[in-house]
């Protein structure tokens, strides 16, 4: 009964809407995909360039002090002994899975996320840099 009481559409309705769904999924997807090949190009670097490592490590700290922890880091339940660490400012930086993280130097084992937004800004800064 419901479906009988609902307006039928045109043909050329329901495929100008089915276009217009599709389009904004195949964006969404190429958005992904861009964002998954820069973060696995960040990572090889990463691992392998050791300037590439401190320069990322050193926009983070710089970051860290200018927005604060809170506004990088994705995961709001953040230790003390980990916060206290950040701020010293001696991190590491990782790329694991579908993430960018940090993590502080020393007795602190936490590897934190960062936020997916500014994840986005490093990748598409590295790729910028020439990579």
């Amino acid at each position: 009964m419901r479906l009988r009481s609902r307006p039928k559409r045109s043909p050329e309705a329901y495929a100008s809407e089915r276009e217009e769904k599709l389009g904004e999924t195949m964006e969404k997807a190429s958005e992904q995909a861009d964002f998954e090949r820069g973060l696995a190009e960040l990572s090889f670097a990463l691992e392998t360039e050791p300037r590439v490592r401190e320069a990322l490590a050193k926009q983070v700290q710089e970051d860290m002090k200018e927005k604060g922890i809170d506004e990088l880091i994705d995961d709001g339940k953040l230790s003390d002994a980990a916060r206290a660490a950040l701020t010293q400012g001696k991190i590491t930086v990782s790329a694991t899975g579908d993430q960018l993280m940090i993590a502080p130097e020393g007795n602190v084992q936490e590897a934190l996320p960062i936020k997916q937004k500014i994840a986005d800004q490093y990748i598409g800064q590295f790729m910028k840099d020439g990579h």
